[in-house]
């Protein structure tokens, strides 16, 4: 049996791994193991935390390129909202995503 602690260091492990593995599908273009990955790190997508923040923006320019534009443009809203834990680079990233006509259009329809 693993302890808290430990658990809680295997999560982190898995979901880092998982991120870079999704940015390598991004750079390839290889949406069908994309579109797996994207399911399994958006099911851990709840809140942000200090230590995996780019796993947000991973999940972000995921869901744009597999076009689910509901789910990707719900995590940027929830990530603005928290944008003072972000660090810079992600924050202007998120900020881009904000800005688009993509997600002004998907807060129309909310």
């Amino acid at each position: 049996r693993y302890s808290a602690r430990q658990i809680d260091e295997l999560r982190k492990i898995i979901i880092k791994s998982a991120t870079n593995l999704a940015d390598y599908f991004l750079k390839i273009g290889d949406k069908k193991q994309l579109a797996f990955i994207y399911e399994f790190l958006n099911d851990d997508a709840v809140s942000i935390e200090k230590d995996e923040p780019f796993l947000y923006e991973t999940l972000v320019r995921t869901g744009l390129k597999l076009q689910d534009y509901d789910n990707a443009y719900a995590l940027v809203s929830v990530i603005d909202k928290k944008s003072e834990f972000l660090p810079q680079e992600m924050a202007k990233s998120i900020a881009d995503v904000i800005k688009s006509e993509g997600y002004r259009a998907w807060l129309a329809k909310q």
